[in-house]
């Protein structure tokens, strides 16, 4: 996040890192007063626009809201085509593309694969070998159950996490 605020609003940096070591010198008893942070409003924007947008580097030097959903449209689309298309040899793209979908609905959703594999209408060895194709090329992520009980933690199902918006 601070790279991606560097990048937007250099000043916005300067004042963060000034507070963070007048929070330091406060933390450390070096000073009794702590500075209220001015940049507050500044940060949550930026913070907003980073949840939206990511921290893709042409995305966040781009001014427009139009434009940043197109790079970031022609990135979803680069993937889908050249890396997962010819370089995975998945051949049923559009069926990809909505198992993609569904799974950006449920992120953080515990998604049971033979579910999935009803309403897209593939095969449960499919549905994992898609999971096994996302997981790798770090667009999903699991997500462990935790429990106190290591064996009822392995016992349970494990929730995939979106890392990209489609």
């Amino acid at each position: 996040m601070l790279n991606f605020s560097s990048g937007k609003n250099k000043e916005l940096l300067i004042l963060y890192q000034e507070y963070q070591k007048n929070l330091w010198e406060f933390i450390e008893g070096k000073t009794h007063k702590l500075k209220q942070p001015i940049f507050e409003k500044e940060f949550t924007n930026l913070l907003e626009e980073f949840i939206l947008f990511g921290g893709y580097p042409a995305v966040v030097k781009e001014k427009d809201i139009k434009t940043k959903k197109e790079i970031l449209k022609n990135l979803v689309q680069i993937y889908l085509e050249k890396d997962i298309f010819f370089f995975l040899n998945i051949r049923q793209l559009e069926k990809f593309r909505d198992f993609l979908k569904i799974l950006a609905f449920n992120t953080g959703n515990i998604i049971e694969i033979s579910s999935l594999s009803k309403e897209i209408k593939l095969d449960y060895k499919t549905i994992q070998k898609y999971l096994d194709v996302l997981i790798n090329t770090y667009v999903i992520g699991l997500l462990p159950s935790f429990h106190k009980n290591l064996a009822t933690e392995l016992k349970k199902s494990k929730k995939y996490i979106s890392l990209i918006q489609v």
